[in-house]
């Protein structure tokens, strides 16, 4: 299925990015760093009882001794019974406030972290579970169950294999989508390094003091390669040594036939994400306007519940007709929308409002490939058919815990107007900003200039001044990194410069306000553009593209006819306005000049002169040609008035006369 798990360690920090792709598209994505938050979830903690609050159904617990982390919150019903009961017997939560109390040690593994509860504090339960290869084992649960990828013939043949393992009766068993096809042997074998486990987590909990920790999930590496290593896997590629050798290790450990079958494999070259066409991808995640290859667009707003989700069919006409272009864009949609909530990793309640459509069979058939697209998700997802009232499709979604999204976003503070809102933060977008720096530094050019936010180009000069020297040194290029304050929003503008260039020597302060206003990126549409009437002069500039060789010469060559005629008529004109009294010569001046009338008495002067001018001339052609241009000499002597500019023909035409 050409499935690639891609591990990327930065050369200059501690940055570990990892990604698994399906033919080339982002399946799943998470990245760690120091100043990133840390994932929590299935860390094991040996903890205390703080209060006990039978109000609320829950007890809240210490588990570290961190003063910034709050204490947890444990419902009563996440409380195992061997720890209010001798003989494990379930009682109700009115017993169980009376049972436990303030002080106990407890047990406790985090199920939902203090960052996915904002200022609340962990959700906890003493149901631990530990994940392996191709299980999970959960000690004080009976519970067992297979994977939903699994069909009827490996659901049986996974049964006796459960059979012939003896698995105890006090404990759970959950198959994962990689052991539906490992072996017997396989199983077997992992079922007792979790056995194994769980053993010396016991005894780390009767030993240790409270609180502290016990045991610490895998690092993000071992963990997309245990959740998302799978017999379809073409290949394992990391670009860094000591990190190939862990999974190397890792592998032989755990699945060793991988080795054999040359899987793993090292990236020698730079900006490999970039390589494999990520890094766009990656982006994608923060956009709230995705775009559909239809012309069409989902918008996603999310708040701590979840997740609204609208459809706009925006330049989409990729149909014959209105139902079948709103089937094939929400076809696109359904597949954009089932990516970005397992990218995101967004849990609750998602509405999706699909563009309207009569056809209840094109309503199945959106569901049914959005079920499809979910199949990849690892994550439980529940879709509700499409509301006949309000036309959205209800999601319902468990969260993975994969904290890269909600890790890279930050309240927005000073602004009253957002109840639940959220921006990219900074550390997250500087990273971004440094793969955008260092493509850039890859071409030829030996300037690169950068205009950024005020507080991401503070980040990105103070504590990733390491990683730009190093894209200095290796490309040899000089960064210019110049914050503009103009810049209320993620956003960047970068321009790369030849030493040669005039505009390489300007100095950075001078070029931070340029583009800085917050102006709208989007062209103005064509629509909205205002449309200019077409007047007399271009008619007939128009009609004169259209003739032919010929009858353009000849009104060439008759035209300093037409003009002398003008200009005659000009003279005879102002003669006839200095015998007027003064009174009526400013009354005329103070008219419009392409609204200027001529009386009956001017009228019969220009015939007359016109006249006179015909005598002289033999040519009977050119005495027509006069004719014609005295009919129209009122409208030729308010055009001969107007600017040079406006009529090009004019303009080029004058110089013959001079």
């Amino acid at each position: 299925m050409n499935k690639r798990i891609l591990i990327d360690k930065s050369r200059a920090g501690d940055r570990t990015r990892v990604a698994a792709t399906l033919k080339g598209e982002l399946l799943e994505y998470d990245e760690a760093s120091s100043q990133n938050y840390i994932r929590a979830k299935n860390t094991i903690y040996n903890a205390v009882i703080k209060s006990i609050r039978p109000e609320l159904g829950a007890a809240f617990v210490q588990y570290t001794d961190e003063g910034d982390v709050k204490d947890g919150f444990l419902p009563f019903s996440n409380i195992a019974s061997q720890y209010y009961s001798k003989n494990g017997e379930t009682k109700r939560e009115e017993e169980i406030a009376k049972l436990i109390k303030a002080g106990d040690k407890i047990l406790v593994q985090i199920k939902k972290d203090q960052l996915h509860h904002e200022q609340k504090g962990a959700a906890l339960t003493t149901f631990i579970s530990l994940a392996g290869t191709y299980l999970v084992l959960l000690p004080l649960n009976q519970k067992q169950g297979i994977s939903r990828k699994a069909d009827i013939d490996q659901r049986e043949a996974i049964k006796q294999t459960l059979k012939d393992i003896h698995v105890d009766e006090a404990m759970g068993i959950i198959i994962r989508t990689a052991g539906i096809s490992a072996k017997p042997e396989e199983i077997k074998w992992d079922y007792k390094a979790l056995i194994q486990q769980w053993n010396n987590i016991k005894e780390a909990h009767e030993s240790l003091p409270a609180p502290c920790l016990i045991h610490e999930d895998e690092n993000i590496v071992t963990r997309i390669i245990r959740d998302s290593m799978s017999g379809s896997t073409e290949k394992i590629i990391c670009n860094d040594k000591e990190t190939f050798q862990q999974i190397e290790t890792y592998l032989r450990n755990v699945r060793p036939e991988i080795l054999d079958k040359e899987i793993l494999e090292f990236y020698e070259h730079d900006m490999m994400f970039d390589h494999y066409s990520l890094e766009e991808q990656i982006e994608s995640i923060f956009q709230v306007r995705c775009s559909l290859p239809s012309g069409g667009q989902v918008v996603m707003h999310g708040t701590e519940a979840g997740y609204m989700v609208d459809v706009n069919s925006s330049k989409s006409t990729f149909g014959n007709n209105i139902e079948e272009n709103a089937l094939n864009t929400n076809k696109q949609a359904a597949i954009k929308i089932a990516d970005m909530l397992r990218l995101r990793d967004v849990s609750g309640i998602i509405y999706i409002d699909f563009i309207d459509m009569g056809d209840e069979k094109n309503q199945h058939e959106i569901q049914r490939v959005f079920n499809e697209r979910c199949a990849l998700d690892r994550a439980n997802v529940k879709v509700e058919p499409i509301s006949q009232l309000t036309g959205c499709m209800p999601v319902l979604r468990q969260g993975l815990g994969t904290v890269f999204f909600k890790s890279s976003l930050e309240t927005m503070s000073h602004d009253e107007s957002i109840i639940i809102g959220k921006r990219r933060s900074v550390v997250s977008y500087a990273n971004y900003m440094l793969c955008v720096i260092e493509k850039s530094a890859a071409q030829k050019t030996d300037i690169i200039q950068i205009q950024l936010p005020v507080d991401v180009a503070t980040y990105m000069l103070n504590e990733e001044r390491s990683h730009i020297n190093e894209i200095e040194t290796k490309h040899g290029v000089i960064v210019k990194i110049i914050p503009n304050e103009n810049f209320a929003f993620r956003r960047y503008i970068l321009k790369r410069f030849h030493k040669t260039d005039d505009k390489s020597s300007e100095l950075s302060h001078t070029v931070a306000g340029e583009q800085g206003d917050e102006k709208a990126w989007i062209s103005t549409p064509r629509n909205q553009v205002p449309h200019v009437s077409r007047n007399s002069d271009s008619a007939q500039r128009n009609g004169q593209e259209q003739k032919g060789v010929l009858s353009r010469l000849w009104d060439f060559f008759g035209s300093n006819t037409t003009k002398s005629t003008n200009k005659h008529k000009q003279r005879s004109r102002h003669k006839h306005n200095q015998k007027r009294p003064n009174d009526a010569r400013r009354r005329n001046d103070n008219r419009p000049r392409h609204n200027e009338t001529i009386n009956h008495q001017d009228r019969k002067q220009d015939e007359k002169t016109s006249g006179n001018q015909q005598e002289n001339i033999g040519n009977q052609t050119r005495t027509k040609r006069t004719s014609v241009n005295r009919r129209r000499g009122p409208q030729s002597h308010s055009r001969n008035k107007r600017s040079a500019g406006e009529n090009s023909a004019t303009k080029d035409l004058s110089k013959f006369d001079d």
